[in-house]
């Protein structure tokens, strides 16, 4: 799956568009968009690429993950797509 804040693909064409995608998290996202559950609402659709991501943060003071008063949510929108090799 490749995830790009671009709205293109360098080396591929988008052949579909498949919806706008949109999570919120409350977790650091460095690292973990790959197994997120906003790559995994592309996937279900068919999506072999998301694009036009963006990602939006501010603090909480309710935290499920951890000890610390507050926590990073995250709100994350991009573009579900099909592409292929040009």
């Amino acid at each position: 799956m490749i995830v790009t804040t671009t709205d293109s693909i360098e080396g591929y064409e988008i052949t579909e568009y498949l919806g706008i995608v949109i999570d919120k998290e409350i977790c650091p996202i460095t690292g973990m968009l790959q197994d997120s559950y906003f790559v995994k609402k592309a996937v279900t659709r068919g999506a072999d690429a998301i694009v036009g991501v963006a990602i939006s943060s501010t603090t909480s003071d309710v935290s499920d993950y951890d000890a610390s008063p507050y926590s990073y949510c995250y709100l994350v929108i991009g573009t579900a797509v099909k592409i292929r090799k040009k």
